[in-house]
């Protein structure tokens, strides 16, 4: 049997249940889930026989949930309205003029949650406040998820959107010709920050040995 919700609220259920939850195993979409259920000690220790076939990026440190799948933040670009030699070097660089009224995002989506807790374990609360109200300041327009973002870049109603890297070959593969690209910022930027989609085994699972 599985029961279906949004990643938080899954989480959050489960931690509500307690030692009542029929739960054996919890598959969210997004490390930070994963890792509040860890924390609080509702995820098992994995045995070394799985967490060995994942990459050390993508297991916790206390080998408590391990990675199945991971998607990129990138900028998805109008290739009839800019070049890649237009794009920034960093996600940073969208507070600038060039940049006023021209970018979307959707401030909603689970995801973009998840990267701006990156901003903010990584560059500190006061960065990741000020990028966002620069980001505000300059215009940038708001949707209610990526697939909206896409779409208006493809349209030209934007120039650029920040989105997960799979959502443009959806387009494409009606469209080849589908007028956008995904950029994905350089050296280690945090506007192309990988986040993984995750399981563990809850410690109340009768299960556990499945």
């Amino acid at each position: 049997e599985v029961r279906y919700g949004g990643t938080s609220e899954m989480a959050a259920t489960i931690l509500e249940e307690g030692n009542n939850s029929p739960a054996d195993v919890f598959f969210g979409q997004d490390a930070g889930a994963l890792g509040a259920l860890a924390r609080t000690g509702r995820c098992v220790e994995l045995p070394a026989s799985i967490t060995e076939k994942v990459s050390p990026r993508f297991v916790s440190p206390d080998g408590r949930w391990v990675g199945v799948s991971g998607r990129a933040r990138t900028l998805v670009y109008n290739t009839d309205m800019l070049t890649e030699a237009d794009l920034p070097a960093s996600v940073f660089d969208l507070t600038g003029d060039a940049w006023t009224g021209t970018v979307g995002w959707a401030p909603t989506n689970g995801s973009f949650q998840a990267f701006v807790t990156a901003l903010r374990v990584n560059a500190g609360e006061d960065a990741a406040r000020q990028w966002l109200e620069a980001m505000l300041d300059n215009g940038v327009q708001a949707y209610a998820n990526n697939t909206a973002i896409v779409e208006a870049v493809g349209k030209g109603e934007i120039a650029a959107g920040l989105v997960n890297h799979y959502y443009l070959y959806r387009f494409l593969a009606e469209d080849p010709d589908f007028p956008a690209a995904n950029y994905y910022f350089p050296n280690g930027d945090l506007g192309a920050m990988i986040n993984v989609a995750g399981v563990c085994v809850i410690d109340t699972s009768v299960n556990q040995d499945a």
